[in-house]
């Protein structure tokens, strides 16, 4: 029997165990670098699709705002919610305690005696 032999199969799962997060680093970053070429690309040909087609750049620049705008606000829902993970709270609670108390107060009718 071979001296050691635990040692050598606890070092031989380490090791694969490394190599295994490493692989995954790897698929994700080429992931993120061919997400970000296709993104690339299809703004590329956008752009040129303006410029032979006229048709397409008036309804263009008419909804290009519109999209922009929508992509603000969800830049800003998600900045919400990674500060709020961040800070412990929960994050997909929109109303607060207090505003939750402010509108029951709101609504609330007097009683009369």
């Amino acid at each position: 029997m071979l001296p050691n032999l635990d040692l050598i199969l606890i070092a031989l799962l380490h090791a694969s165990f490394i190599a295994c997060a490493l692989l995954m680093v790897i698929l994700i970053i080429l992931f993120g670098l061919l997400l970000a070429f296709s993104l690339a690309v299809l703004s590329v040909s956008l752009f040129d699709l303006l410029h032979f087609f006229p048709v397409f750049s008036v309804y263009f620049s008419m909804v290009k705002d519109d999209i922009e705008f929508g992509l603000i606000l969800i830049f800003l829902r998600l900045l919400q919610q990674a500060v709020a993970f961040a800070s412990g709270s929960t994050p997909l609670h929109s109303a607060s305690n207090t505003q939750v108390l402010k509108n029951a107060i709101a609504n609330a009718k007097p009683k009369l005696i």
